[in-house]
């Protein structure tokens, strides 16, 4: 098993609040300046989201604790988790941090997310401004979107970039990725 927190900078674990405990889907710490629940679906369809008043700045929310099955697990509320292993993670929202172990695939369909996961061979962001780190090799990767950042601390296969200002490293080199727009880093 790799050792989840050399993947992290510092200071976004330090912002996320993220903890030293494991558990299947577990929100980390407060979240300040948020508002609703965070929540999470074993189904990888959009779940119906409830309409609750925004908190004034500076209140600390604190989150429920969805659960997750090993099939999948779905994030739709801005907040912290931590999860397990699952087959899919499926990130549906923004500003969403998450600490994964093994993801069988990753899908980031938000802004302004960041998903650590141990490993996740596929990936597949949507949005713009999303950061993911894989503690592994990434088979094959397609980013739609601007600014994003996916760094492989293996080897990234193959995929494609459409869209503009993203960075894709893999320590362990990057294959054939096909680059769709303009001013992308990828190597």
């Amino acid at each position: 098993m790799m050792r989840r927190l050399a993947l992290v900078p510092a200071a976004v674990l330090a912002a996320a609040g993220v903890g030293l405990a494991l558990a299947a889907c577990t929100p980390l710490g407060s979240v300040v300046g948020g508002s609703g629940t965070p929540t999470a679906s074993t189904s990888a369809a959009r779940p119906t989201e409830t309409s609750e008043p925004a908190q004034p700045s500076g209140t600390p929310v604190t989150p429920a604790r969805p659960t997750v099955g090993a099939a999948g697990c779905t994030l739709t509320t801005p907040g912290a988790y931590q999860i397990g292993d699952c087959a899919l993670l499926l990130v549906q929202g923004d500003g969403i941090t998450v600490v994964s172990g093994t993801a069988g695939s990753v899908r980031i369909q938000g802004n302004k997310d960041q998903v650590v996961a141990d490993a996740a061979p596929g990936v597949r962001i949507e949005g713009q401004d999303n950061t993911l780190v894989v503690g592994a090799d990434v088979g094959g990767l397609t980013i739609a979107g601007d600014r994003n950042s996916v760094t492989a601390q293996g080897r990234i296969g193959s995929g494609s970039v459409t869209g503009n200002d993203n960075t894709v490293k893999g320590r362990g080199g990057v294959g054939a990725i096909t680059d769709g727009g303009a001013r992308n880093s990828i190597g």
